[in-house]
């Protein structure tokens, strides 16, 4: 394949964050949209990251980020034909300070503000989630159903999948 002389827009990226852009823009209408990697797709920082999905925020606007991001995992597989590998376990988060405790309430209410299904769970059933959890010293815990991780890989190549699909040039 021949190297792209032009483009409306370029994207200097293989990785998962690079890919979304250009699949974002394609879906958006954009057409003459270019993506370069200097080597594979998802070979950079990409394939390092732990692919933690967290929800649960102090700012109402990064819960809306993330909520935004678990919606448009879900979807991807249905949107482009191919899995992101997106699985929803759940996270279970520990305070064990009364500062921690305080800033759990604030986050569960900007949360629940927000639409995101998150509640304080008694010590019994955080230790029934995480039968290893010593409560000895736990003050507080709380429970994000639609927490859980995505496989970099597998989210890039889905993002890739579906730029490639809405007409976005791909060259490594």
């Amino acid at each position: 394949m021949s190297e792209p002389r032009d483009a409306e827009i370029a994207i200097i990226g293989g990785g998962a964050f690079g890919c979304a852009v250009a699949y974002f823009l394609a879906r958006g209408g954009k057409r003459d949209v270019v993506l370069l990697e200097k080597d594979e797709l998802a070979s950079g920082t990409t394939s390092q990251a732990a692919g933690l999905v967290g929800q649960v925020r102090a700012s109402p606007a990064r819960v809306r980020i993330a909520m935004f991001s678990v919606r448009t995992f879900r979807g991807l597989a249905e949107e482009t034909g191919l899995d992101p590998d997106y699985r929803a376990v759940g996270s279970l988060r520990l305070a064990l300070t009364p500062e921690r405790e305080a800033e759990f309430r604030r986050m569960v209410e900007v949360g629940r503000r927000e639409g995101l299904d998150v509640d304080f769970v008694s010590l019994a059933e955080a230790a029934r989630r995480f039968p290893l959890l010593d409560r000895s010293r736990v003050r507080a815990a709380i429970w994000c159903p639609s927490d859980g991780y995505v496989q970099p890989y597998g989210l890039t190549m889905a993002y890739a999948g579906g730029a490639r699909a809405l007409g976005v040039r791909i060259h490594t």
